[in-house]
């Protein structure tokens, strides 16, 4: 079994040829001669242009094949060619010898595992009930039976006439935590970390509602004749069946619809409605006049669900704050500067944070230490 410090002496070698390579253009060059070319401002103005059209897939994999049985590190790109991007310009940077997660003085670094399956079920008569991977059955007021097991709840296919009749349950997920449950009419929804999800036990026939905030991926059961309809603080997504993601947190100020297939549509008062296409998603913030429509590799978004860390061009910022939810952390910056570092990647979601915290320190001068769950990320000296 290979140990993180072989891990990371291969990817330093790794590293160092294929910046090498990128510098020089794969001629043979003195030492002096390199080191003049890297102290030369107009040509590395040219080699970081040129930069974009480099990937640094090939050598990172080389390190992965040896460890992929035990971490599968699936790094590409900036990481492996250990290059971040900063706001003030471009920084190119060979990983350090060694990268360790550190306590604070006189503290023992914890174990801060990621997310599992946890919910918390408020049903319509107002009982709680705390949700895992056990098996059990759970019955409403009106005698309806629940099933619970490792793949979440599943509710029994009703349909009713009467819209309040039957109530509402709430579906509360904390951090760290994930579920998944099947609505009465057979829509499949994931919910991720520190989400809330309210919908009623069985549909009416005219409609089917609900109410998200925090971040869900819908597969909505095809019905042309009901649509399916996800409120959020910042408006509605309307559909008849088809696949998509939605991230409303509270904290964030906007609302992100990613659609994956189908078709689907977004409602606001304050702005015309807009439809989406596959591969489309919207951005549409508290008090915009107008709602952004680009078009994204749709597995960035919603790769979460299948236990994956997808960025492209992320800041560390923004990486944190998805961090943070699934392993119920805080997180201090020393500076702003660092929040501002970009990385590309795609990781499986770790049992412990600190092999990202190791991953993340191969390609930048940062360094991470730990107080309790408290993260504090400061420069490396």
């Amino acid at each position: 079994m290979m140990k993180w410090e072989d891990i990371t002496d291969e990817a330093r070698k790794a590293t160092e040829q294929a910046l090498t390579h990128l510098l020089t253009g794969n001629r043979n060059i003195s030492g002096d001669q390199l080191s003049s070319r890297l102290q030369d401002p107009a040509y590395l103005e040219k080699k970081s242009r040129q930069r974009e059209r480099y990937c640094g897939q090939e050598a990172f994999r080389k390190m992965k094949r040896e460890e992929s049985k035990r971490l599968k590190i699936r790094l590409w790109s900036r990481i492996a060619g250990a290059a971040c991007i900063l706001t003030a310009g471009i920084l190119m940077v060979v990983p350090r010898e060694k990268t360790e997660v550190l306590p604070i003085a006189g503290h023992v670094i914890p174990e801060i595992r990621s997310a599992e399956m946890k919910a918390l079920l408020i049903k319509t008569d107002g009982e709680q009930v705390m949700l895992g991977k056990e098996s059990r059955q759970l019955k409403e007021k009106n005698g309806m039976l629940i099933a619970v097991d490792s793949g979440g709840l599943e509710y029994p296919a009703l349909r009713q006439s009467a819209f309040d009749a039957a109530g509402y349950n709430e579906l509360i997920v904390p951090r760290a935590g994930m579920y998944c449950l099947s609505l009465s009419d057979g829509t499949r929804v994931w919910l991720n970390a520190d989400s809330r999800l309210k919908y009623p036990v069985f549909f009416a026939e005219n409609e089917r509602r609900i109410r998200l905030s925090g971040e869900g991926y819908f597969k909505v059961a095809k019905d042309t004749n009901t649509p399916f309809i996800v409120e959020t603080d910042l408006g509605e997504i309307r559909v008849l069946g088809t696949e998509f993601n939605v991230k409303c947190y509270p904290d964030e100020t906007i609302v992100a619809t990613t659609l994956v297939n189908g078709k689907v549509s977004f409602i606001n008062s304050a702005i015309p409605e807009k439809t989406l296409d596959p591969g489309q998603q919207l951005l549409f913030g508290k008090g915009d006049k107008e709602a952004e429509i680009r078009r994204v590799n749709v597995c960035n978004y919603t790769g979460w669900k299948d236990n994956q860390l997808i960025f492209h061009k992320e800041t560390l910022e923004e990486i944190m704050r998805i961090l943070a939810r699934w392993y119920d952390i805080e997180v201090v910056f020393e500076n702003n500067a660092l929040k501002q570092l970009e990385f590309s990647g795609n990781l499986d979601k770790y049992t412990d944070i600190k092999t990202f915290f190791r991953l993340f320190g191969i390609g930048a001068n940062v360094c991470f230490q730990l107080s309790g769950r408290t993260v504090y990320i400061k420069s490396a000296e």
